[in-house]
């Protein structure tokens, strides 16, 4: 039997390479995603091993597909940057 956190999560325990396989066709992840990807430009991205497992971990925790978490990190880091440069900053 898998151990984890009190709750039966698997928070702080890293995924082993089978769970990450299944992360994919998880019911879990698809709970948040984009409404529809008709007006969405496609893109691959590609990320070191040990932060694409953080990634994994980080949407099963959150009930969201890597996808949303990517575009909601994106939009985040976007807003800061633009409110950053109207302040003069340049980040």
């Amino acid at each position: 039997m898998r151990s984890g956190c009190a709750d039966g999560s698997r928070r702080g325990r890293a995924l082993e390479t089978g769970d990450l396989l299944r992360y994919r066709n998880s019911a879990m992840a698809k709970k948040r995603r984009a409404a529809d990807r008709a007006d969405m430009v496609m893109t691959t991205v590609a990320f070191p091993p040990a932060l694409y497992r953080r990634l994994a971990i980080a949407a099963l925790d959150e009930h969201a597909a890597i996808a949303e978490l990517i575009r909601e990190a994106v939009a985040e880091w976007m807003r800061r940057r633009e409110a950053g440069r109207k302040k003069g900053r340049t980040p």
